[in-house]
């Protein structure tokens, strides 16, 4: 019995030691920094420049445009983007491209025309383009607990 305690006891000691030696370095950190280091005087701080004098002139100059930018039309979109559809909203609105629209609304040239549970008929001049959400599940069960 006393050869277990002696064999229990051996790790807890090391371990106590190395813990001690640890302790002593932050000891020794703490004792470095402790003495107060001697700073600016007062009237030497009130002749020293803003130190963000110039990150504030710079993001001033960001926030301004030129006045030839703000004069300008904005450039037309010559690139259609592909038509994705997101969501349907009780077949009254539905979502394409990050954009809620209705009835009768217009993107990209086409005119929203019908609106069902799982799609969406587009029409622009003679051309029809009907949109399906990805999902053909139409019952969304949601489960409070």
């Amino acid at each position: 019995m006393k050869s277990y305690m002696i064999i229990l006891a051996l790790p807890t000691l090391l371990l106590a030691a190395t813990v001690n030696k640890n302790l002593i370095w932050v000891d020794e950190q703490i004792e470095a920094i402790k003495p107060s280091r001697k700073g600016l005087e007062k009237h030497a701080t009130a002749t020293l420049r803003d130190p963000f004098y110039e990150i504030l002139r710079i993001n001033r100059m960001k926030d301004e445009e030129p006045v030839e930018e703000k004069m300008a039309a904005p450039a037309p979109v010559t690139q259609e983007q592909p038509l994705m559809l997101q969501a349907i909203m009780n077949s009254k609105s539905v979502k394409i491209n990050d954009k809620w629209y209705k009835l009768d609304d217009e993107l990209y040239g086409y005119t929203v025309k019908d609106i069902d549970r799982t799609s969406v008929l587009l029409q622009k001049q003679k051309k029809t383009l009907k949109l399906y959400t990805a999902s053909t599940k139409s019952n969304i069960k949601i489960q409070i607990k």
